[in-house]
Order: structure tokens, then C-alpha cells, then sequence
């Protein structure tokens, strides 16, 4: 009888730890007091590469255009969504959604704690 009280008051304890270290990260991250753990990272290289190795003397006139539309396309939806700040976005995502799990598995540790004391 008195080891399942024991038990139940450290799982009790473990799930408000693990609760209490969520809210603090997610605080400490939310705060720019620490970045976001890099789940995304994209790179500076976006594909302009290949377009740009094209040899423009041998592309006519209509080809030349296209490329320098497609360029000019490119560079235009890089400056307006720039890479880094989608992998921000969704780095920020990433870690809500693992601070839900584990607010989540922290509740239910605690719950089964007091289960367990009850």
C-alpha cells in the first residue's frame, strides 16, 4: 500500500515536470530568448542555378524572354516570401504542436499519479 502512494506522488510529480519544462521552453522560445529548434532549414540555393547556366546566345528571342520572365518571377516571390522566414514559420509550428504532445503526456502522467494516491 505505501509503494503505490509513493509511486502514484512521483508520477504526480514527473507530469507536472514535464509540464512545467514545456511552458518554460515554449515561453523561452516565444520570448526570442532561444530559437527554435531547426526542424526546417532551407537553403540559400532555390533553383536559379540551372536556369542560369543556360547559354542565352543559344536560345531565340522567345526563349530568352520566357527565361528572363521566369527570373524576374523567381526573384520577385524570393523577396516576398524569403526562405528563412518559412523555415521560421514553420519551426514555429513544429514546436507548438510538440509542446501540445507534451503538455498532453504530462497531463496524463499526473493523471494517472493521483489515480494511483485516490
Amino acid at each position: 500500500m505505501e509503494i503505490k502512494i509513493i509511486m502514484g506522488w512521483f508520477l504526480l510529480a514527473i507530469g507536472l515536470a514535464v509540464i512545467g519544462w514545456t511552458v518554460n521552453s515554449s515561453y523561452r522560445h516565444f520570448t526570442a530568448k532561444a530559437d527554435f529548434p531547426p526542424v526546417f532549414n532551407f537553403g540559400e540555393n532555390n533553383g536559379t542555378e540551372k536556369s542560369q547556366s543556360l547559354d542565352a546566345a543559344s536560345l531565340n528571342v522567345e526563349a530568352q524572354m520566357q527565361l528572363a520572365m521566369s527570373q524576374a518571377t523567381q526573384e520577385a516571390v524570393a523577396n516576398l516570401l524569403p526562405a528563412q522566414e518559412i523555415a521560421k514559420l514553420l519551426n514555429m509550428i513544429a514546436w507548438s504542436m510538440f509542446a501540445a504532445f507534451m503538455v498532453y503526456a504530462g497531463f496524463k502522467i499526473a493523471e494517472i499519479g493521483v489515480k494511483i494516491i485516490s
